[in-house]
């Protein structure tokens, strides 16, 4: 009977992940957490897309396509 037990979690600050860490989440199973301020972080990035769209600016990746489909407008039904 195996006694392994999970492993600890891998903590995204946006700076430390390891390839050790991506191995851990992916193939062990471990949990993936947010760190301290990576959270704010996010919210931060998300409002100033919001803010962006508000005001008709396009977004690469949000308001076009990506990659070679980069200049293709994105239906505007499509915006969050």
């Amino acid at each position: 009977m195996s006694t392994a037990s999970a492993p600890a979690p891998v903590v995204l600050d946006g700076a430390a992940l390891t390839p050790k860490g991506v191995a851990l989440i992916a193939r062990e199973g471990a949990e993936a957490r947010l760190g301290n301020g990576a959270r704010d972080r996010n919210d931060r990035a998300r409002d100033a897309i919001h803010a962006l769209l508000a005001r008709g600016d396009e977004l690469y990746g949000v308001t076009t396509g990506v990659g070679s489909t980069g200049s293709a407008p994105r239906w505007r039904s499509r915006r969050r």
